[in-house]
């Protein structure tokens, strides 16, 4: 079972609620951010700290997205489960997800 949120924090105390046991610490993230540079440009990823990763994408660190500085964070997903985490991050990285992103996020 996984729990996934669009553009906000994961609520932990519904997850309780529903029987799902997980701390901030376990949270597994997909990540879509936005180039300022050119608004048409997006980079889909996968994070334990969406802080950390935006930032290292916007030092440069990362050789795909250094040409599109600066970048903002356009939406995220947040999973309990990390294998599941990284099936939706492959799923937005195929054809099929990147027409689910343009429909539904983008």
């Amino acid at each position: 079972m996984c729990a996934f949120t669009i553009g906000r924090r994961l609520p932990a105390v519904g997850l309780a609620e529903e029987g799902i046991r997980v701390s901030l610490a376990d949270v597994h993230y997909v990540y879509v951010i936005e180039s300022l540079s050119d608004p048409r440009r997006h980079y889909v990823g996968f994070t334990h700290n969406l802080k950390a990763r935006l930032a290292y994408h916007n030092a440069g660190q990362n050789k795909s997205t250094v040409a599109g500085r600066p970048w903002v964070l356009a939406s995220y997903f947040a999973f309990a489960n990390e294998q599941k985490a990284i099936a939706f991050e492959k799923y937005l990285k195929s054809g099929s997800g990147r027409t689910f992103l343009k429909r539904h996020l983008l």
